[in-house]
C-alpha cells in the first residue's frame, strides 16, 4: 500500500464515485459498513476530519465492493479489483454468509482451476473418511 499523505477532498470524491457506481444512496453505503449518513456526507464533502482514524473504514469500504485500496486512499493503480467480487458481494447476502464463510468462498475463487479441483478432490476424501 501507498505511504503518500491522504487527502480528505480526493478520498470524499472517490468514495462518492465508489457509491455511486454501486447504486448506492449515502444512508444505503452507511448501512453497508455500520456508519450513519453523516459520517459518509462528511467524507464524500471532504469534510471528514480525523481523516487517519477513518483509513479502517476506507479499507472496509474498499473491501466490501472490490475496489483497489490504493486508488480509494490515493488515487493510484487499477479502480476496480476484479469480477468476482460482485459474485461474491451477491452469493453473500443471498446465503446470509458468516464473514469467515465469505473470506473461504473468496479464498476458493481466487485459486487456480486445478487448485480448486484438488481441494474439492481433499474435502470430498475427508468427507468420505468421517462417515
Amino acid at each position: 500500500m501507498n505511504n503518500s499523505v491522504l487527502n480528505a477532498i480526493e478520498i470524499g470524491l472517490r468514495v462518492k464515485e465508489m457509491r455511486k457506481d454501486q447504486n448506492l444512496t449515502q444512508t444505503e453505503l452507511g448501512k453497508k459498513v455500520a456508519v450513519g449518513l453523516s459520517t459518509i456526507a462528511n467524507i464524500e464533502s471532504g469534510r471528514n476530519k480525523e481523516i487517519e482514524q477513518k483509513k479502517p473504514l476506507f479499507i472496509l469500504m474498499a473491501k466490501t465492493f472490490g475496489y483497489s485500496i490504493d486508488w480509494l486512499l490515493y488515487g493510484v493503480g487499477n479502480k476496480i479489483l476484479d469480477g468476482d467480487i460482485e459474485l461474491i458481494n451477491t452469493i453473500s447476502d443471498e446465503m446470509n454468509l458468516t464473514p469467515k464463510a465469505r473470506k473461504m468462498l473468496e479464498c476458493f475463487l481466487s485459486l487456480e482451476q486445478d487448485k480448486q479441483d484438488a481441494l474439492y478432490d481433499f474435502v470430498k476424501s475427508l468427507s468420505n473418511d468421517l462417515k
